[in-house]
């Protein structure tokens, strides 16, 4: 079940994200900057940002998992090194080689940062009117559901 809300959200921070390096690629175009070397690094890094969300999110999960507080960091903190490593060893790829624009690679990741945030946010306000949440599933109870039944 956490799979599937950890995909839902995953898709739907993609799709912001998307939009937005079509926005920003429109805005490239616009003021005669557009090339190639943009629209790779733009592709690039929505993709990674779309990447970089989901591996967040799974890494997230497994922590929760863990028996320790201690290990549940370690893994959430390894996760964040290596994900920044790859988006690092990505930008200056793009700005040294110039194979594609390191600039266009960069700001997908901030779209992704600032559509995780309107996200939670729209989540948090409808689950204080009272609507369903975010992990509310068709299939079954979202966690809160759940915990509120093992706690009777």
């Amino acid at each position: 079940m956490q799979k599937k809300i950890v995909l839902r959200t995953t898709l739907m921070v993609a799709a912001g994200v998307t939009a937005a390096t079509g926005v920003m690629l429109a805005v490239y175009a616009v003021l005669g900057y557009f090339s190639a070397g943009v629209l790779i690094g733009g592709l690039l890094g929505a993709a990674y940002a779309a990447f970089n969300f989901y591996m967040r999110s799974i890494g997230q999960v497994k922590a929760l998992a863990k028996e320790t507080t201690t290990a549940a960091k370690h893994a959430t903190t390894l996760s964040y090194t290596l994900r920044m490593f790859g988006m690092l060893a990505l930008a200056v790829l793009g700005f040294v080689t110039k194979w594609y624009d390191g600039v266009a690679f960069l700001l997908p990741q901030v779209f992704a940062q600032a559509f995780t945030f309107v996200y939670y946010f729209i989540m948090v306000k409808k689950e204080a009117r009272g609507g369903p949440s975010a992990a509310a599933d068709e299939d079954g109870p979202g966690p809160e559901q759940e915990a509120e039944e093992e706690n009777g």
